[in-house]
């Protein structure tokens, strides 16, 4: 900081008098020369500070930090949204309509001893903008419909009630309300075997109601699917760990022949392997399968997904098993599960 013109440089400034010209202060500092003031050839002991001045200090300068703080979390603020308005406009330019979310401004945590000395910063925000592009979400009631012929519906591992949760904590939680709301459909027997034998999909998916619909007409960018039953067990021909249809295996199979996806990455995320899966895309270097599951020694069900089991011809390195062995003890926790997704 420049000192102005008509104040005095900090050289003329003295703490303790600042309202005494130099003539004044240099007859004072003759005639008192016990306050503390050092002398040529003399030095004079000061006293020690009082604890609650010096509290104050600190307090003073606690202070001062924060307000510096502040300062800088507004500017840089203000930075960050003259920036994202720069590149808005240079895309809008170009036709293309950008949206960005509002975040809150940079602020000192409520514990902070200094917090509670000023009100919050504001900073004005334009009101937000329903985005353009959000998640598609696919839920239908229909799916609760298929049960045990045993008539199980509590107990067994795979009832309604997995995707009643699902889909009751996406209401309580305001997400649904995010999401553009898809009406599923039937699969076409066409679209079945993609990943599928003609035999197997006529045994398990023959249903005179099953229409034929526009192939192109629901495909999106970014979905969400709650659906049952599951199906990364569901081999070509077989079905095993109550999956008929492999559902993410068509999935992908529809985006490479009907869009052209030439890279997909499946993540697996589940206490058993998808054997079904790998056996898709055990052979495609367009398609990465990964897979963190329960494998104890090939001990756990389906006994398939062992860490060298990495693909084939072309598809070799493009299949990867993330295979925990120890059954329980201990059981696998987040720390485990972070250090594997690292």
């Amino acid at each position: 900081m420049m000192a102005k013109p008509s104040e005095p440089g900090p050289g003329r400034q003295h703490e303790s008098h600042p309202e005494e010209t130099e003539e004044e202060l240099r007859e004072h500092q003759a005639l008192c020369p016990q306050e503390g003031v050092l002398m040529r050839g003399v030095t004079v002991k000061q006293e020690p500070l009082d604890p609650q001045e010096e509290e104050r200090d600190n307090r003073e300068r606690m202070v001062d930090q924060e307000l510096l703080f502040r300062q800088q979390a507004v500017l840089l603020e203000q930075q960050r949204m003259i920036q994202l308005r720069n590149y808005q406009a240079s895309m809008e330019s170009a036709g293309l309509s950008v949206t960005f979310p509002v975040h809150r401004p940079l602020s000192r945590a409520q514990s902070s001893p200094a917090s509670a000395c000023f009100p919050p910063i504001v900073v004005q925000q334009e009101p937000p903008i329903k985005p353009r592009f959000t998640t598609g979400l696919v839920y239908d009631t229909l799916m609760q419909k298929h049960q045990c012929m045993c008539g199980n519906t509590n107990t067994h591992p795979e009832h309604a009630g997995r995707i009643q949760s699902i889909w009751s904590r996406l209401q309580e939680t305001g997400l649904r309300g995010k999401c553009e709301c898809i009406r599923g459909r039937k699969a076409t027997l066409e679209e079945l075997q993609t990943v599928h034998s003609e035999a197997h999909v006529l045994l398990y998916g023959t249903n005179p109601l099953r229409q034929k619909l526009d192939s192109n007409a629901d495909l999106g960018s970014n979905g969400f699917a709650v659906v049952r039953p599951p199906g990364h067990h569901a081999e070509e021909s077989t079905p095993m760990g109550f999956c008929y249809f492999n559902s993410v295996a068509i999935a992908a199979k529809l985006l490479q022949q009907r869009l052209s996806v030439s890279k997909i990455l499946i993540v697996d995320w589940d206490v058993h392997h998808g054997n079904g899966t790998q056996q898709a895309f055990y052979s495609d270097p367009n398609i990465l399968y990964l897979s963190l599951h329960r494998y104890d020694d090939g001990n756990f069900f389906p006994g398939s997904g062992a860490p060298d089991e990495v693909g084939t011809g072309a598809g070799m390195g493009f299949n990867v098993n993330m295979a925990f062995t120890g059954g329980l003890e201990p059981p696998m926790g987040d720390a485990e599960y972070l250090a594997a997704f690292r």
